[in-house]
């Protein structure tokens, strides 16, 4: 069991066990307890639900527990357990029930768990993976529709709970991950590619919460060959093997002058916003046309852009409404320092969140 490690590059799923007892009572939530376990369990009671889950990976047997880590921090973030052979199931069923814990909600996390740990029944052959979710749980129905379940309609537990049914079948053979490969771009390199760049820029930032026009594309690349320009500029752009261009990164050092601190909301102290043209590296953009996410392209081109960096740590500005970038750049290791320079204009101005990861403490 402990070789059972499943990834997408955001999120790691790997067994629950009694290790992790402590963050998960610290964190369970009331609707969490309620909607999983029917109501807050006792420490000795959850310790032993532990213990079982562990008993039951190593016999193989009808439970397999996921404990939900966020990435390279290992962070349990939730759970997402397994049911082979449940009461109510066909056989070649397998129920799917799922939870994140506060900080973890609305980021994405819970679809990704879902559908890593349906790869994972298929794997040992489960034909079809069912969700059983209250009506009044939308959260949890969103998630399973999301995930590419279909409504299979109402069902009632045997103690009267109304539940609604959806399923997934897990027959299909999904598609091959397509290889691509991952190029070092120095400034020149970067402008001679601008067009491959503009390409996954202008597809990347089209949907929501973005909404870019090739206006705004325009605008923004307007300015690149002097921003290609500054000291130690750094740019990573992946391509498949035919050429097409599929995720891009870039960005560089910030010098002494840099406004990055100056538009925080709250001021730092002085021995935080110092920079010297070394100890911070600006990530400036890190985007994947759409057909090529959740395929782990975004981390390596975010491996591969701080293996040239010697910076002391890595600053980036994000939407405060692109969850799923918010979550996998805490999976990294990033922490928010705080709301900071604004997009777009009048009622409609966002504000977006200046993040930090310490390059001095782990590398992700």
């Amino acid at each position: 069991m402990d070789d059972v490690r499943l990834s997408d590059g955001i999120i790691v799923l790997t067994p629950l066990g009694p290790d992790d007892l402590e963050p998960h009572l610290a964190g369970e939530d009331a609707e969490l307890a309620r909607r999983l376990n029917g109501g807050p369990g006792t420490r000795e009671g959850v310790a032993a639900y532990l213990r079982h889950c562990r008993e039951q990976w190593e016999a193989a047997g009808e439970l397999r527990a996921f404990g939900i880590r966020a990435g390279d921090t290992g962070t349990l973030a939730g759970t997402v357990d397994l049911r082979f052979g449940a009461e109510g199931l066909d056989p070649g069923q397998v129920n799917v029930a799922y939870g994140l814990y506060p900080s973890w909600r609305g980021s994405g996390l819970a679809t990704r768990s879902v559908l890593l740990a349906c790869r994972y029944a298929a794997g040992e052959g489960a034909t079809q993976a069912v969700i059983r979710a209250e009506p009044d749980n939308a959260a949890s129905l969103a998630v399973a529709r999301r995930a590419g379940f279909t409504a299979a309609g109402p069902t009632t537990a045997p103690d009267g709970t109304a539940f609604e049914r959806y399923v997934l079948d897990l027959t299909a053979t999904a598609p091959p991950r397509r290889s691509v490969r991952v190029e070092q771009l120095d400034g020149p390199g970067a402008l001679r590619a601008e067009d491959a760049l503009r390409t996954v820029y202008a597809e990347a930032f089209a949907g929501p919460p973005f909404h870019e026009t090739a206006q705004d594309v325009d605008a923004a690349f307007r300015h690149f060959p002097a921003l290609a320009g500054r000291p130690a500029f750094r740019a990573v752009l992946a391509r498949t093997p035919d050429g097409e261009p599929v995720g891009m990164a870039y960005g560089h050092a910030l010098t002494a002058d840099t406004v990055w601190w100056d538009e925080l909301v709250d001021p730092v102290p002085e021995a935080v916003r110092r920079e010297d043209g070394q100890r911070s590296f600006g990530l400036m953009e890190l985007a994947v046309r759409e057909a090529w996410r959740g395929q782990g392209v975004a981390r390596r081109l975010h491996r591969a852009l701080l293996g040239t960096v010697r910076a002391e740590r890595v600053l980036l500005n994000v939407h405060p409404r692109s969850l799923e970038a918010r979550a996998a750049y805490r999976a990294w290791g990033y922490r928010t320092v705080g709301p900071a320079s604004r997009i777009g204009t009048g009622e409609d101005a966002e504000r977006l969140d200046l993040m930090l990861l310490d390059l001095t403490a782990a590398r992700p």
